[in-house]
């Protein structure tokens, strides 16, 4: 749903209103619009007034909603607040109306004989404007660390009069938490176009890894490149290797080193993904990855040849082989 001008208007009480004056109203307004008690050609007009009533009452009955919506206003409500006691996510209006219609009276198709039959939750509210996809490039530090990231996408938003419409621009934040990947999407409902007389569409928000200086990505593996002349795969001396977490592998190599030696390193690789609601959060900074599981390393080897090797430094070398 758009910005109303005001929930109380909407309801016709004053903001001092308590729960009881609010159920009121509700009780008496949400029938009156509801269209199944209209004509099918009024559908869109009197579906967009039951879902601004709907959603006025959802936050208004909620105590913590309300408290955000009086203190902070429509804007802060629906986008969140990112620090401080009144910390927030944000709330989103879904356009269940019908849901709280039925929910609140007990009975979903009030005072209509010519509808009596309609099933209210099949009728053309159904219908929805298209999704917005999103790419969010992460960094494969970002996505074993975790990170919070911005997203500025372009909305179309449907204002309270029910008929302008305006394209917006929109910043969200997003948390990829530790272990996401390319086949990561996020989805957050109701935070796509509006449409109306129907539901607003969801945000999806596709993850795509750029690539890593040393480090390649195999599912939950990570594969780590070391490169080393031909002479100390020869005479193969301890390296260490730097995680993405900054910490420092000491590794001592076999005998001798070739293309195909690999070793693996259990529990080093990238953390197994966490499930979870997505949490839109600025305030916080990379994300600790403690006691989380993970796949393995294999750290693999690149052997760099001389240009040019002189006839007797060959014969050493097949003399020792």
């Amino acid at each position: 749903m758009s910005q109303p001008t005001c929930y109380y208007k909407v309801l016709g009480i004053d903001n001092q209103a308590n729960r009881e004056q609010i159920a009121q109203a509700f009780r008496e307004q949400a029938p009156k619009v509801h269209p199944t008690r209209h004509a099918r050609e009024e559908f869109p007009t009197n579906m967009l007034k039951l879902n601004q009533m709907c959603e006025a009452y959802h936050v208004l009955q909620d105590e913590k909603l309300r408290f955000i919506y009086d203190k902070h206003g429509y804007q802060s409500l629906r986008s969140g607040i990112l620090s401080g006691d009144d910390k927030f996510d944000g709330y989103v209006y879904r356009g269940e109306a019908f849901k709280i219609f039925n929910e609140f009276f007990g009975f979903s198709n009030p005072h209509c004989e010519e509808f009596a039959s309609l099933d209210p939750f099949t009728v053309p509210n159904e219908k929805r404007a298209a999704n917005i996809e999103q790419t969010l490039d992460c960094t494969l530090h970002e996505m074993y660390n975790g990170a919070m990231k911005e997203v500025s996408f372009e909305r179309v938003k449907v204002h309270f009069d029910g008929t302008t419409v305006e394209n917006i621009k929109e910043t969200l934040s997003i948390e990829v938490k530790p272990g996401y990947g390319p086949q990561t999407k996020l989805v957050f409902p109701g935070r796509g176009d509006e449409l109306n007389g129907a539901l607003p569409s969801d945000l999806i928000i596709s993850l795509a890894q750029t690539p890593d200086e040393h480090f390649r990505r195999q599912g939950n593996d990570l594969i780590y490149i070391h490169k080393l002349p031909l002479v100390d795969a020869l005479q193969p001396k301890p390296f260490h290797v730097k995680t993405l977490d900054g910490r420092t592998l000491a590794l001592d190599p076999p005998m001798v080193v070739s293309p195909q030696t690999r070793i693996p390193i259990a529990g080093e690789g990238m953390p197994l993904t966490q499930t979870g609601a997505v949490v839109a959060d600025v305030a916080a900074q990379i994300l600790p990855v403690k006691d989380q599981a993970k796949g393995c390393l294999y750290v693999e080897f690149d052997i760099q040849f001389p240009q040019r090797i002189l006839q007797h430094h060959k014969e050493s070398i097949l003399s020792a082989l």
